[in-house]
């Protein structure tokens, strides 16, 4: 398309592919050290990608465990802000 007004142009990149989470060795230490512990709560991207990667965290018995969103489950302030949730969705154990 051409203008006649300065154009800039959207770069196009390759997605992020991550092969790891960040902070999970020191969750690992963590789990070692204190088996008092069964849930982690995380977001829903990092809980698809634990699950899907199952064999990389085998070490850790955790529960994994997700703020649900769904709008009849989430608390708002008065502005309409999430600040809270009503439940979580369990993704299942990782061992």
């Amino acid at each position: 398309m051409t203008t006649n007004e300065e154009s800039t142009d959207i770069q196009i990149v390759k997605p992020v592919v991550y092969d790891d989470i960040e902070g999970i060795e020191e969750l690992s230490k963590q789990y070692d050290n204190d088996k008092r512990y069964n849930s982690i709560l995380v977001s829903q991207m990092v809980a698809e990608f634990m699950m899907n990667n199952k064999h990389k965290y085998s070490d850790l018995d955790y529960w994994v465990l997700v703020p649900n969103t769904d709008p009849k489950y989430v608390v708002r302030d008065a502005k309409g802000a999430i600040v809270g949730v009503r439940s979580l969705i369990n993704y299942g154990k990782l061992k």
